[in-house]
């Protein structure tokens, strides 16, 4: 070949190279268009907010962007329920909702939008951007979320009724049993009451009540069968991953919780909300969470 043709192909090389890096770049941005301009759609109709906070859900800004938009889309901060996922070292710990309490309220108080990050580097600053757009500077919006953090751990610190149901949803999002460093099994602890409510020398809490007993059971037994099928999991790295029907199964997942948010506030269907706490909605907005190594529930 010819230093002519060398040079020629070296330069069509180079062009399609070129081409392929704007074409990657115009559609990740459309990519990140669409997921945001779909955002205030998922989460208009949603009255209330559940999140699933694991140990690293202040450093994912995906997760705080989505606090942002239901905030702005008419959300109320009294409506954000926040359940403290157990982890490992929760497993054989005497007190572990209250550290979970502990540990969660601190990583909310530490909260900085700058020190989250994304998956993909380009949508970053774009989520600083539109953040900062929406409340003024990010030390404003920094102050919001701390503030609404801080105030859904102290209710849920207050709420002995809520504590004792969400501890059992806790359970069921992690796992009825978590695995030591050395390999071996260890159950977590039952509920909250057993290290809150009562002395130490009554560490056991009283059997619930038939009804209590179904309402708990089957909010295991429905979010243990969402882990189970896999229906939206995420990677510690923050890479989806599908399985078990894909998004067409996300929605009896979200029902399903619903179900659970709705027992938790006393409300039903046949009252139309009229019970006691807050009214719950038809579908409940899930945000996505850093819970354990190998999955996480969006």
């Amino acid at each position: 070949m010819t230093d002519g043709g060398k040079h020629r192909r070296q330069k069509d090389v180079r062009e399609s190279t070129e081409s392929e890096r704007q074409e990657a770049n115009t559609c990740a941005t459309q990519a990140i268009d669409e997921s945001l301009s779909s955002l205030p759609v998922y989460l208009a109709g949603c009255r209330e907010l559940l999140v699933l906070a694991g140990e690293t859900y202040t450093r994912r800004l995906w997760c705080v962007m989505e606090m942002l938009v239901f905030l702005r889309m008419g959300g109320s901060a009294d409506r954000v329920t926040v359940l403290p996922v157990p982890t490992r070292s929760d497993a054989r710990s005497s007190n572990a909702f209250e550290t979970m309490l502990r540990r969660t309220a601190s990583l909310f108080e530490a909260f900085d939008a700058r020190e989250a990050s994304c998956f993909h580097p380009e949508d970053r600053q774009r989520l600083l951007g539109v953040m900062e757009a929406g409340f003024g500077s990010l030390p404003v919006f920094n102050t919001v979320v701390r503030r609404i953090f801080a105030g859904a751990v102290d209710r849920l610190d207050r709420d002995q009724s809520s504590r004792d149901l969400l501890w059992d949803a806790a359970l069921s999002v992690r796992g009825s049993f978590a695995t030591d460093s050395g390999g071996q099994s260890s159950r977590l602890g039952p509920s909250p009451r057993s290290s809150h409510a009562w002395p130490r020398s009554q560490r056991s809490a009283p059997a619930p009540s038939r009804r209590s007993a179904a309402v708990l059971g089957q909010s295991r037994r429905s979010v243990a069968e969402t882990y189970s099928d896999r229906t939206i999991t995420h990677t510690e790295e923050g890479e989806a991953e599908g399985g078990g029907g894909g998004e067409g199964a996300m929605y009896p997942a979200v029902l399903r919780l619903a179900s659970l948010m709705r027992q938790l506030t006393g409300t039903s269907e046949a009252d139309g909300g009229g019970g006691r706490g807050r009214s719950v909605p038809p579908a409940v907005a899930l945000v996505r969470s850093g819970t354990a190594p190998e999955m996480e529930m969006c």
